[in-house]
């Protein structure tokens, strides 16, 4: 149910340097009462580290991994209905369909697309939306946009595709997915036609 890494979740590197140790916290957005698991209502680690790998990447990161089981069966969170993060989430895409050229037939991704209002937002006609989200009690409403989201991850073919790929607080769950050799691939740097937008809070990993 929770693993202690003892290595970057991004780079693979072995020196982890502590950062600050907040205790043990409950998991964000959880209101305990009947019909929540107990896992739910007890609390986890929630210790900082940082990669000090010599030629390591230097990313801040949770020592502690706790079961996806757990972090996303009952998450209590809708992007849509904040109108400040409806707003962040518009901006974010404003921006970057100012920075690709974006034309019919391409494809937006967004890793961690909550109930899809950031995917809704792209005003390009004839693009691909594809949204990735674990958490089943959300992503009905990003179907009911007519968005159709996956619960797991997939390798985005090489060639033939320039994705713009957006992840906002999709690395602190992670374990090894994101560096070679791991169960997935870190996506590589975008090109011109593709962008990158990773945005980060201080909360445990939801």
């Amino acid at each position: 149910m929770i693993k202690e890494i003892d290595r970057c979740r991004i780079c693979g590197g072995k020196t982890l340097r502590p950062v600050i140790d907040l205790g043990s916290q409950y998991i964000a957005s959880i209101f305990a009462g009947d019909g929540v698991m107990d896992e739910l209502q007890q609390r986890y680690p929630l210790d900082v580290v940082r990669c000090a790998d010599p030629g390591g990447c230097g990313l801040v990161q949770l020592r502690h991994s706790v079961s996806p089981r757990v972090l996303y069966s009952h998450y209590g969170y809708l992007s849509g209905i904040n109108e400040a993060m409806r707003a962040n989430l518009r901006d974010i895409v404003s921006k970057v369909e100012q920075r690709s050229t974006l034309k019919p037939g391409d494809i937006v991704v967004d890793i961690g697309c909550n109930d899809g209002t950031l995917l809704m937002f792209y005003e390009t006609g004839g693009i691909d939306r594809l949204g990735f989200d674990p958490a089943e009690n959300v992503v009905f409403s990003a179907r009911e946009k007519g968005l159709e989201p996956l619960a797991d991850a997939v390798f985005l073919q090489e060639g033939g595709m320039d994705p713009v790929i957006r992840a906002q607080e999709s690395v602190g769950p992670l374990d090894d997915g994101a560096r070679p050799g791991g169960r997935g691939r870190q996506p590589a740097a975008p090109s011109a036609g593709g962008a990158v937008s990773r945005r980060r809070r201080a909360a445990h990993p939801r």
